[in-house]
């Protein structure tokens, strides 16, 4: 009943203090979200890439400590018709589907049961896809790295089954099946919390790595941040883990923005219901060469 108690209070607290909601209002022409994505462990590895090391690094507050309130905040209610947003995460499919000109769901299109997630490589290729047949577009790509399952570490989840969740968010718009959350058994002393940080630290470092490297100076300006961070606690007695919808706690709302200087080109809003399909045949030709489809 105690634990109940407050965590409600926790809740109407973050009701009440909410941060205001920036991504979408920032200069940018390409923006990178790392699911899950803690500013502290962030900021000890960046610097381990040089174009990274390089550029504009500040920690801010993000609205949001889950990622449907991410989307509810930043996307809901709004059409950015200028703006393509290529997803690993399925929320925005769900809770704001018409929100951009153009929405490619990787969750689905992209999913590799061989490290039972979406690998970032893969997701990297489809945004040079786009971004080099839509100059005039912003694009968001939202990597599920360093969200669970980590690719770095599977042993750790066997028993998580990433696409079957995914699927449920899409059509549900919720999480159906049972699953005790890696970060409850590291407060319940079931794994080791060192093990389950080095696959958090391990997923984080092989995203950065793909976008470090396959960064050009013709992409424009790139901005990296997050959705929201990462919680595994007890705050008077009571578990905090993962991610819950408004929790204002510096763990779980401080996350990254980086910036790699570029180029902030003219961009063309247009209504996304008048994309035809004979109008994205070049690009889907060139996703075929990635094999994404038949």
């Amino acid at each position: 009943m105690f634990s109940i108690l407050v965590f409600k209070l926790l809740r109407l607290y973050g009701r009440l203090f909410s941060s205001e909601s920036y991504a979408m209002n920032e200069p940018w022409h390409n923006l990178f979200i790392l699911d899950s994505c803690r500013a502290d462990v962030f900021s000890e590895i960046y610097p381990e890439f040089e174009l990274l090391k390089n550029a504009r690094y500040r920690s801010r507050q993000s609205s949001s400590s889950s990622s449907p309130e991410f989307v509810e905040k930043n996307f809901c209610g709004n059409y950015f018709g200028d703006c393509i947003l290529i997803s690993a995460n399925p929320y925005p499919a769900t809770m704001a589907p018409d929100a951009f000109f153009f929405r490619f769901d990787a969750w689905s299109l992209l999913f590799d049961q061989h490290v039972n997630n979406v690998r970032p490589e893969d997701l990297y290729e489809v945004f040079l896809a786009y971004r080099n047949r839509f100059p005039d577009k912003r694009i968001i790509v939202w990597f599920m790295q360093p969200h669970i399952p980590f690719i770095t570490a599977p042993d750790l989840f066997s028993d998580y089954d990433f696409e079957e969740r995914t699927k449920e968010i899409a059509s549900e718009g919720q999480v159906a099946s049972e699953y005790r959350n890696i970060w409850e058994k590291v407060l319940d002393g079931e794994v080791d919390s060192k093990e389950v940080w080095d696959g958090y630290r391990g997923d984080l470092r092989l995203v950065l790595k793909v976008i470090a490297e396959g960064h050009r100076d013709n992409h424009g300006q790139t901005a990296i941040t997050a959705d929201h961070g990462e919680i595994c606690k007890r705050f008077l007695g009571v578990k905090l883990f993962g991610h819950p919808s408004r929790i204002r706690d510096k763990e779980l709302v401080t996350v990254p923005w980086l910036t790699i200087p570029g180029k902030l080109p003219e961009t063309k809003s247009e209504k996304n219901y008048g994309l035809s399909a004979a109008d994205m045949s070049e690009l889907n030709e060139t996703l075929k060469k990635f094999g994404y489809w038949d």
